[in-house]
């Protein structure tokens, strides 16, 4: 995992698993954090640690007429991932 912070109200994760990774952003606008909670809860995250993440699959429906998308992490030439934000 690299974390990297972008302000004191969004961080921005690189998660690394199973040979895949995908990028997530925390926005304090969207948690129950209050302001001072925030950032010092975000800066305890480390490497190893179990998150939980969720978003918002009707806009990716909404989108793309789906909920599976093709994610080119190595360029457009390069074979693609699929990505299911199917919501539980």
């Amino acid at each position: 995992m690299n974390k990297r912070t972008a302000s004191s109200k969004l961080f921005s994760y690189d998660l690394h698993g199973g040979g895949e990774k995908v990028q997530v952003m925390a926005d304090a606008r969207n948690s129950d954090l209050d302001e001072a909670e925030f950032p010092r809860f975000h800066s305890g995250v480390k490497r190893g640690d179990i998150v939980g993440i969720f978003g918002f699959p009707g806009m990716v429906k909404e989108l793309t007429g789906g909920y599976k998308i093709k994610y080119h992490a190595n360029g457009l030439d390069k074979e693609s991932i699929e990505i299911y934000f199917t919501p539980f």
